[in-house]
């Protein structure tokens, strides 16, 4: 079975196209060694986990570079499952932070993971048109923002890279909008170009040296990892309205997922 499984996935390797991912993966061999142990990453990287065959220390390592990679002092993250796990943790944060109705604006080039995360946290929203690049139509965003700004928590979710054309929503832009508003949350769905548009000197358009809240990336769309993950990062007081004290595994979990991949 495992030799019928290894010769219909090779074969559908070599002949597909139009996804972003790595096709080549002979490099990891040196990896099969720790398919041996029940890697199980429960808990969070920080605190360390009851659960004692992990790599908590190897995540935490990740994260922190990652904290400084987009300009992240005293921030939490973790590794995800992918983006979509990655949009739902900071939506989540978005709305247990919140102090009014928390209302979601995003454009209509978003990923479907936005809208489902949406549905999954009972969220209202409103979808935004976007230009024919992809990028959300400000305007409309700027008029919509003023129909409930009084009376709800805004929250944003900005596309930094989407699905079809790569369209990156302008965060100057948006904060220029929020400005007279008095609560807001601006979440950034990075998974397809947020790891990339640092090495082209585009970073700081997007990373926490502006004013956002949360940010996720895809480990194996750009960087190419086997397994399917992320990294949801995000401010360090942000989290402390979901922390659950799990007393069996010895730490405050933070995660959506609870196990994770080692």
């Amino acid at each position: 079975m495992i030799e019928k499984i290894r010769k219909k996935l090779e074969r559908m390797r070599d002949h597909f196209i139009g996804y972003p991912c790595n096709a080549d993966l002979s490099h990891l061999e040196d990896l099969s060694p720790l398919f041996q142990f029940p890697i199980n990453n429960i808990g969070n990287c920080f605190d360390g986990s009851g659960y004692l065959v992990n790599t908590l220390e190897v995540e935490r390592e990740v994260v922190e570079f990652f904290f400084d990679y987009f300009h992240l002092e005293n921030g939490f993250g973790y590794i995800t499952n992918g983006g979509t796990e990655g949009n739902l943790f900071g939506l989540y944060l978005a709305r247990e932070n919140a102090t009014k109705t928390p209302i979601v604006f995003y454009s209509d080039s978003s990923h479907y993971s936005i809208n489902k995360s949406i549905k999954i946290l009972n969220l209202k929203e409103v979808r935004i048109p976007s230009d024919p690049t992809g990028e959300i139509d400000y305007d409309i965003l700027e008029e919509q923002i003023a129909n409930f700004a009084e009376t709800h928590s805004i929250i944003i979710s900005a596309n930094i890279g989407t699905t079809m054309t790569g369209a990156v929503d302008n965060i100057q832009k948006i904060l220029s909008i929020l400005n007279q508003v008095e609560e807001f949350y601006i979440h950034c769905d990075a998974a397809f170009s947020g790891i990339f548009l640092p090495l082209l000197g585009k970073g700081k358009e997007f990373d926490f040296s502006n004013q956002i809240s949360s940010l996720s990336v895809s480990g194996h769309k750009f960087l190419g990892s086997p397994i399917p993950c992320g990294v949801a990062l995000c401010r360090k007081e942000l989290v402390e309205p979901i922390g659950l004290k799990v007393e069996y595994i010895g730490t405050t979990d933070f995660s959506i997922s609870g196990s994770r991949n080692g």
